[in-house]
């Protein structure tokens, strides 16, 4: 045999070896034992679209009162015979979570033991049941926060080996009934001389599936207007003083008119929440971040300059669930614009 054919025949020797090896290692680094976690009820059970760690995730939806229980399956992995432990516990937490500052703030926690110190010999099934815990706010996944409800179950280990853990996330969310005071909103636009418009929204509190609703007035058109809008804004806020940080986002836009207002002339509004990504409004969660949502008056004349009015509102829950972000309602388009996007069509 050539020398060649020697070295090669010991590269492809050792090419097993170390495919052997690397493998033994992976096997190795998985857990001891399977944890399957189920809450009561699960698949019947309302489920909620949130945004975790930029995917879209569906999650179980518990009211404000609702108990959380279901069952905690646990097994030795195949070819383990034996799992020594000195504890299984499974613990439900409630925790802010701020990526700007990248810290945890823990609300929260409740433990419990489902296991002393024992051998994991054959799976087990163990349950769960939190009745009394902390719900003064509802879940949250924001853009830079996340207020998390998550229950962790551990089988702790001693010596060198790391304990096992599982978590899984649900969503807590609070109905609530709109306040007795809920007075209209008035927001007047002027430039002097030139324009003056007068927009009354009928309430200021809002439940997250119903209508914006309301008119607008034009008492002075001097300036050529040729398109006016509205949208939803939310605003994240989290931290004080130098800490601060805001971020905000557009949710949905929705025109209001498209050619030039006369004066006098009034334009109904209706615009229905429906279908956009909305949640109860957030004030001051534990000093730690609040959310608001406005609305946002645009109006752009003929030289495409835009002017900006803004107000916030604030939005209550009515019935569990959520307003899915996947089924977006487009703004309405007005006849002009319908009839200009065909003659542009057909030219």
């Amino acid at each position: 045999m050539s020398a060649e054919a020697a070295g090669e025949k010991k590269k492809l020797s050792l090419g097993g070896k170390a495919k052997s090896f690397f493998s033994g290692v992976k096997d190795a680094l998985k857990d001891a034992a399977t944890i399957d976690l189920t809450f009561d009820n699960q698949e019947a059970r309302l489920k909620g679209l949130v945004n975790c760690d930029g995917a879209p995730r569906e999650l179980p939806i518990f009211g404000h009162d609702e108990a959380v229980t279901g069952k905690v399956a646990i097994a030795p992995r195949d070819g383990k015979k034996k799992v020594e432990h000195i504890g299984i516990k499974v613990q439900l937490f409630v925790r802010i979570e701020m990526y700007y500052e990248k810290t945890e703030h823990e609300l929260s926690r409740v433990d419990r033991t489902l296991s002393e110190k024992g051998d994991l010999t054959a799976p087990v099934e163990h349950r769960f049941d939190f009745t009394s815990f902390d719900r003064s706010f509802e879940s949250y996944y924001g853009n830079n926060i996340k207020l998390r409800y998550f229950i962790r179950v551990t089988i702790e280990r001693a010596g060198m080996s790391s304990n096992i853990v599982c978590e899984q996330d649900f969503i807590v969310q609070r109905v609530e009934a709109l306040p007795e005071q809920n007075p209209p909103i008035k927001m007047e636009v002027g430039i002097e001389d030139c324009l003056h418009i007068c927009f009354n929204y009928d309430r200021s509190r809002l439940y997250l599936n119903e209508a914006v609703t309301g008119t607008i007035e034009f008492k002075l058109v001097r300036l050529k207007v040729h398109t006016m809008e509205l949208s939803i804004i939310r605003k994240e806020m989290t931290g004080v003083g130098a800490s601060a940080f805001s971020e905000t986002d557009t949710l949905a836009k929705f025109e209001l008119m498209d050619g030039l207002p006369v004066k006098a002339e009034v334009v109904p509004l209706r615009w229905y929440m429906g279908g956009i990504d909305l949640t109860p409004t957030f004030k001051s969660v534990d000093n730690k971040f609040s959310v608001k949502y406005f609305v946002n008056l645009v109006l752009i004349d003929e030289q495409e300059r835009k002017y900006f009015k803004q107000q916030e509102i604030h939005f209550f829950r009515s019935k569990l669930g959520t307003n899915d972000f996947k089924q977006y309602i487009a703004p309405r388009k007005t006849k002009e614009r319908l009839a200009k996007e065909a003659a542009d069509a057909a030219s």
